[in-house]
């Protein structure tokens, strides 16, 4: 039986670069073997503090405390994040004018270098992103565009894509993924490692990128 890997993606910060806009943007996926044991920790952290099923558990809502609580259990689990993030002001300025192709070399830089890197020969890899995501970059082709850079610019056509495109409200794995890439995001943005320390140890990639001039 060929490996199954489930991957799910999300983003912290935007890609617009208009007075008001956040200084960076990062992109963050986590990849697991077992996603339902990311989504009995979360299931868990909700029951615990009675936040109803209906209420999404995200970063930008949720209770530091808990938010804290949260990462401290996804570190036990079994499952790898990377990210990258961009720092916005050394952008050049034709890639503002089109943020599609900034975001796709960030997601190639990222997701599609791990899948033909990381995998064994047959890997079926099933995909879920936020659909909120993909609304940044408007007109982005997100599985056509993996599916070119793994199978045909990599040459591991051998890899089953799956891909999804789901409301994170419904995806506890998507509700994980968030805390997680906000947790990334602050290290940049606010200069606060206090959440980004509790889950390091299973960052081993967290790229940067347009740091220097």
């Amino acid at each position: 039986m060929s490996k199954k890997l489930y991957i799910f993606l999300d983003e912290s910060g935007d890609l617009g670069f208009s007075k008001g806009g956040s200084n960076y943007f990062t992109i963050a996926f986590l990849a697991t073997e077992k996603p339902i044991k990311v989504k009995r920790v979360v299931k868990k952290i909700k029951q615990k503090h009675k936040i109803p099923r209906s209420v999404e558990l995200k970063a930008n809502t949720t209770k530091k405390r808990i938010r804290k609580e949260l990462l401290y259990e996804l570190s036990k689990l079994q499952i790898e994040i990377q990210s990258i993030t961009v720092k916005k002001k050394n952008v050049d300025l034709k890639l503002r004018q089109d943020t599609n192709i900034l975001y796709n070399y960030m997601v190639g830089l990222s997701l599609a270098e791990r899948v033909v890197q990381g995998e064994p020969p047959n890997t079926k890899v099933i995909i879920t992103v936020d659909k909120r995501t993909i609304s940044v970059a408007y007109g982005f082709k997100f599985n056509d565009y993996l599916k070119y850079k793994i199978w045909y610019e990599r040459g591991r056509n051998d890899i089953d894509l799956e891909f999804y495109h789901l409301e994170s409200q419904n995806v506890y794995n998507l509700q994980a993924i968030d805390n997680i890439v906000n947790a990334i995001f602050r290290k940049y943005d606010r200069n606060d490692s206090e959440l980004f320390d509790i889950i390091k140890n299973k960052i081993p990639y967290d790229k940067t990128l347009f740091f220097n001039k």
